[in-house]
């Protein structure tokens, strides 16, 4: 029968356990860390919850909402709404990009009657302001010769 020295045996156990511990626990930070460094803060599925214009400090509110979402995933863009009274649809796809307050969406297909509403303009920048489950965007658009600020504020779904 072999003699097996017991104490060699507990501290290569404790030392090897400890090791094991120590490299989970790095590996788990190191993960956690690169996950925040990834995270975008409008990823996700988003609903229109308000929409006004502002001109020369008044504000005009929007008569009727509708319903509104966009999604932002992996760098694109997709939004649609609920067709207008008059039927035509509103919908457009592309690519965004987010740099500290403002927002660039960048589509690359839209419905006709979106084109025909901003005069073929492909590329909406915005600034914005958010947190997890509220983004605000200002955009100015022009209407009959005049320039507004639009305001759109949405919040997140999932």
């Amino acid at each position: 029968m072999k003699k097996y020295n017991y104490a060699v045996l507990f501290v290569l156990t404790i030392t090897l356990s400890t090791l094991c511990i120590s490299c989970t626990l790095q590996s788990d930070e190191g993960a956690s860390d690169q996950d925040a460094r990834t995270v975008d803060p409008v990823e996700g599925v988003w609903e229109l919850n308000s929409r006004y214009w502002v001109l020369d400090d008044d504000t005009i509110y929007a008569d009727e909402l509708g319903v509104q979402h966009k999604i932002y995933l992996d760098g694109f863009v997709m939004w649609t709404s609920d067709p207008a009274p008059d039927s035509s649809e509103w919908h457009g796809y592309g690519t965004y990009q987010l740099s500290n307050d403002t927002l660039v969406e960048k589509l690359l297909s839209m419905s006709l009657a979106m084109k025909a509403a901003n005069n073929s303009q492909v590329e909406f920048v915005c600034k914005i302001e958010y947190d997890l489950n509220f983004y605000k965007q200002e955009l100015e658009q022009t209407f009959r010769d005049t320039v507004y600020l639009a305001i759109e504020e949405w919040k997140k779904l999932n």
